[in-house]
């Protein structure tokens, strides 16, 4: 998402919560639907302009400085402060 790639993704796990509304869902033990969403994202530029464009914005929720930063208050808090 962060690179501008329209994703088909399991609907299993976590993944939905992760992608949001910025991925195409298919059952993972259903070839058809996974052959489905490929064939939709690679058919459809509209679909994937669409989902290229709420990747970019989902994939911000997720950025590797403000999940460290995040987690490092997370430590602070339970070490009573900076050490």
């Amino acid at each position: 998402m962060a690179v501008g790639c329209p994703v088909a993704a399991s609907d299993c796990t976590s993944l939905p919560e992760i992608a949001g509304d910025a991925a195409m869902y298919f059952d993972p033990t259903k070839v058809g639907e996974i052959a489905a969403a490929m064939k939709v994202l690679s058919g459809s530029s509209a679909r994937r302009a669409k989902l290229i464009s709420a990747g970019f914005k989902q994939a911000k929720l997720f950025n590797q400085e403000k999940m460290a930063a995040e987690t490092y208050a997370v430590y602070e808090k339970v070490l009573g402060g900076k050490q």
